[in-house]
């Protein structure tokens, strides 16, 4: 599209005009997946310090006993 204007190809702001009704729903549910992505992120975190704390704790006890040996 040779007969764009100047402006159009320079970045868009952050508050979006939208084209269409379908733009506007393929970008909201882009917004829907980063969020349900970033939730799975930080579910995955909490599991995993969960498991770490847990075999740190299974740990412990054999620590404590090489210890007193």
């Amino acid at each position: 599209m040779p007969d764009m204007p100047e402006n159009a190809r320079k970045p868009r702001p952050k508050i979006a005009v939208f084209v269409s009704v379908r733009d506007a729903v393929s970008l909201d549910e882009l917004r829907i997946r980063r969020m349900k992505k970033e939730v799975r992120d930080v579910r995955r975190e909490v599991l995993l310090s969960e498991a770490l704390r847990q075999r740190a704790a299974e740990e412990m006890p054999s620590r404590q006993r090489r210890k007193s040996d």
